[in-house]
């Protein structure tokens, strides 16, 4: 790999699976394979006009199954995805429900402190960026997004919690 500017190059799949091992190999390797994470297909679902009009203009229709409505909520047994539309930053959170006539319904999640991660997403800490940087690299390693999008404000954030995220999983979430 040429040179990788944290700040100014493309954060694309090959650029970050070169530049990753190169900083921080153990730790990149620590995270499960690609293989081993559940993507859901949203067209096996019925939405409302809300999740619709957000994930009617993406350009794939995955979610990633990241966790579930903790126990206590009002909601049991629900399997929490998360969508990251491509050229965008933002991570929306969705709950899947089977409503009386069997069919699947996603529904916002607005509050993360009801979601109980699965790993290797809860191995990262109580910090929601670093979750979100394992996020977006399991959406761009599985090639439903091109490229992540940088901050604007903080261009570095991405590499900067995803090197944190990776060193975390591979401490056994310490």
């Amino acid at each position: 790999m040429a040179s990788f500017d944290k700040a100014k190059s493309l954060l694309t799949r090959v650029n970050v699976q070169a530049w990753a091992p190169l900083i921080f190999c153990e730790a990149f390797y620590s995270l499960p394979p690609l293989e081993t994470v559940i993507f859901v297909d949203v067209d096996d679902t019925t939405f409302d006009r809300t999740v619709r009009r957000s994930l009617g203009r993406s350009v794939h229709k995955k979610l990633l199954v990241v966790g579930a409505y903790s126990p206590g909520s009002d909601v049991e047994d629900v399997e929490v995805c998360a969508h990251i539309h491509d050229g965008e930053h933002e991570v929306t959170l969705y709950r899947i429900e089977e409503p009386d006539d069997k069919t699947l319904a996603l529904r916002p999640v607005t509050s993360t402190g009801h979601v109980a991660l699965y790993p290797p997403f809860t191995d990262v800490g109580d910090d929601f960026g670093r979750v979100f940087a394992i996020f977006r690299y399991y959406f761009l390693a599985a090639g439903y997004i091109n490229e992540l999008v940088m901050h604007k404000n903080a261009p570095r954030i991405f590499t900067r919690k995803f090197d944190e995220a990776c060193r975390w999983v591979a401490n056994g979430g310490e």
